[in-house]
């Protein structure tokens, strides 16, 4: 029971399971704490399931991470019966849910160009294709060419170099993250300007070229070679510059940690002046977070005369270590990317890209799960194509003392949507919102519809630390 359980974590014991299950794997789980505000202290719960096959023909769908749902049905089969029922410990998770995209689409045609996901463009068309929005027509497209394809100059990217090569020619922001060698000790000069100049001729009309990934942490071999990396980016600087001299190149983007000492130590260097067209960084944190780390590199921008260039967030997820639901991932997802709307608004940050929206199954900062047989969509990806449709406008954001969040979206002074979430401790009352049409949870579902707003404009719904809600007038 979970009043019983006083660690943080605690690996169990193979349960008692069905015989078919216990035939072909072994069971394990880990009950993880909850950091997430919402919940009591000592409220313990099972987060993740991992099994490990001995997979005869058939059971192979066996071979994957399942929910916590899902979990405790299997448990409950298995005869483990200490927890309450499943709709009364998640509530929130009880029902399946059937998300709106095409009143999505219908309503809101026209989206946001600076909010995206990293490597957007992979997602199998063949599966959605235009039905819930992504390759929309003014997308920005975020992805990493693998430093094999840059050696050889042999370009596929997973089989999409091609789309987003045409997606440059029709005039889409394409933002391209170069990776380099792994040790300095790889590099070699001839194998890397070879492979520039194919890379940049192929993406010519790309926006951006993002030259490396988190040489600033403790871990990275480049972290001590500074003077090798500038070569390295000189020599991609010059290549792309002679084939697309509007497209923008930067230095390596930052992890989520650090001051931007690295950085700042290849800022100074006399030979990169006038050769860096602006930063990029990654955040995986929440939203009350993100303006800090925005602030730091606008000071490394003024500190060497650089405030005109802009600050792109390439890559945003999670808090790192967190453990989410999918329910609380839709609403990290609108927490995080309304905060960041509003400071483009502000001229604080050009673009922003989620991390990830394709990927398997084990990646929890991921909006989907794909492969070649399949896709399936998490609720977050719902409260992804909410915020490109949405967040178009003028943008407010409004802290209040109590912890709830607001931030309103409107167009010529007439209220669209409002996005109101709660960073306290304890649960808020909404104030009532004049003239909304509907409230919507992150997941699609919808807490009320337009005929009960009229009889009720009074309606104040609360709101659960953490936890957001969407206001459509």
């Amino acid at each position: 029971p979970p009043s019983l359980l006083t660690s943080k974590t605690i690996i169990a014991p193979t349960i008692a399971a069905p015989k078919a299950i216990v035939a072909s794997c072994q069971i394990r789980w880990i009950l993880q704490s909850s950091f997430h505000k919402s919940q009591e202290p000592g409220l313990f719960w099972a987060k993740y399931v991992k099994i490990w096959p001995i997979c005869p023909p058939g059971m192979e769908e066996i071979n994957r991470g399942i929910n916590r749902r899902e979990f405790l049905k299997l448990s409950a089969v298995a005869g483990v019966n200490l927890l309450p029922p499943i709709e009364s410990l998640f509530p929130e998770e009880s029902q399946p849910k059937t998300l709106p995209f095409e009143e999505v689409l219908r309503r809101h045609p026209y989206i946001n160009p600076k909010i995206t996901a990293v490597n957007l463009s992979c997602i199998p068309e063949r599966f959605i294709g235009q039905n819930i929005g992504f390759h929309h027509p003014r997308e920005s497209l975020v992805m990493a060419i693998p430093y094999k394809e840059v050696e050889t100059g042999k370009l596929n990217i997973y089989g999409y170099a091609s789309g987003l090569k045409e997606a440059a020619k029709r005039g889409q922001k394409v933002v391209l993250v170069v990776e380099i060698p792994y040790k300095p000790d790889e590099y070699d000069f001839q194998s890397w300007t070879q492979g520039m100049e194919k890379i940049a001729e192929y993406f010519q009309g790309a926006r951006t070229f993002i030259i490396g990934n988190e040489l600033n942490t403790p871990y990275s071999p480049w972290r001590n070679s500074l003077d090798q990396y500038q070569e390295l980016y000189l020599v991609a600087y010059e290549k792309i510059k002679t084939t697309s001299p509007q497209s923008l190149v930067f230095p390596w983007q930052e992890a989520y940690y650090g001051k931007g000492e690295a950085l700042q130590e290849f800022l100074s260097k006399e030979e990169v002046k006038g050769k860096i067209d602006g930063l990029a960084f990654n955040f995986y944190n929440t939203s009350e977070k993100i303006e800090e780390r925005v602030s730091l590199y606008q000071q490394i921008l003024n500190q060497y005369g650089l405030s005109r260039l802009p600050v792109v967030i390439s890559e945003l997820g999670k808090p790192i270590g967190a453990y989410l639901t999918q329910d609380q991932q839709a609403c990290l997802v609108i927490q995080n990317l309304a905060t960041v709307a509003y400071l483009e608004k502000q001229g604080k940050i050009e673009l922003s890209a989620w991390y990830c929206a394709y990927a398997g199954p084990n990646n929890e900062n991921a909006l989907s799960f794909s492969t070649l047989k399949e896709f399936k969509s998490k609720p977050g990806l719902f409260a992804f194509l909410l915020c490109q449709r949405l967040l178009v406008g003028e943008i407010d954001l409004v802290k209040n003392p109590s912890g709830l969040v607001e931030v309103a979206v409107s167009n010529q002074g007439r209220l669209l949507a409002c996005f109101v979430w709660n960073e306290g401790k304890k649960k808020i009352v909404v104030p009532p919102k004049p003239g909304c049409r509907q409230v919507w949870k992150p997941t699609g579902e919808k807490l009320s519809s337009y005929y009960p707003l009229v009889l009720y404009p009074s309606y104040r719904p609360t709101v659960c630390a953490g936890d957001t809600l969407i206001f459509i007038f």
